[in-house]
């Protein structure tokens, strides 16, 4: 059975470099430097060409921290589930809120990093 980690975050962004490297972060306390957070990044590096470019995770629990082969999430306008396969076998759920314009690029980074459409069921509020 999977172990569920919950999150109420204050803070969530989006990041990208150099059109290689993408990331969303979500904090629980933004000004707390040891708070609680989710880190997903993702980077394909030009000398990596042609390889498998594994999903890195980073969270406030060490046991959560690392890179994986599949990742699998679903978001909505306010909530993220991220699923890790086993051995993991852990649910990482995120409550946030944030503007519109910043949602829609989490949305267009996680796409990315996730290699497909979050499509309208992100623009739907979880209930």
């Amino acid at each position: 059975m999977s172990d569920t980690m919950q999150l109420k975050c204050g803070k969530a962004s989006a990041s990208e470099a150099g059109g290689e490297m993408f990331r969303v972060l979500f904090e629980a306390e933004p000004e707390e430097e040891d708070g609680p957070y989710v880190l997903i990044q993702r980077a394909w590096l030009e000398e990596d060409e042609g390889e498998f470019s594994p999903y890195y995770l980073e969270t406030h629990d060490e046991d959560l921290i690392g890179h994986f082969t599949a990742l699998d999430a679903e978001l909505t306008r306010n909530h993220l589930t991220v699923r890790l396969p086993p051995p993991t076998d852990r649910i990482i759920e995120i409550e946030f809120t944030t503007s519109d314009g910043n949602f829609q690029d989490i949305r267009r980074v996680l796409g990315i990093i996730l290699q497909r459409d979050l499509g309208d069921r992100a623009d739907k509020t979880a209930t």
